[in-house]
């Protein structure tokens, strides 16, 4: 994963590891993603999205984006690592 740039509304992508600092991220224990460089943004799932190709329920798409960390946002910025087997 690697931002665009490490400021607010920028977008994320991926891309080869070349551990530039934008590709740099820590994942906090209370489960917000942050750019190592600015502790004051969290990775954020956008509101908007789109229809996938399938799945049941359908799969939705959503971009990622770099915002300031806010409680009103938590829902949305607030990320776990799941066993595969639990599904």
């Amino acid at each position: 994963m690697e931002a665009d740039e490490i400021k607010k509304s920028s977008t994320l992508r991926l891309n080869s590891c070349d551990k530039n600092i934008n590709q740099k991220f820590i994942l906090q224990r209370g489960g917000k993603i942050q750019p190592k460089s600015n502790l004051n943004l969290c990775l954020t799932v956008s509101e908007d999205f789109r229809e996938g190709g399938g799945g049941n329920p359908l799969h939705l798409i959503c971009a990622l984006k770099l915002e300031n960390c806010n409680d009103t946002l938590s829902s949305r910025q607030k990320w776990e690592i799941r066993n595969p087997r639990t599904y």
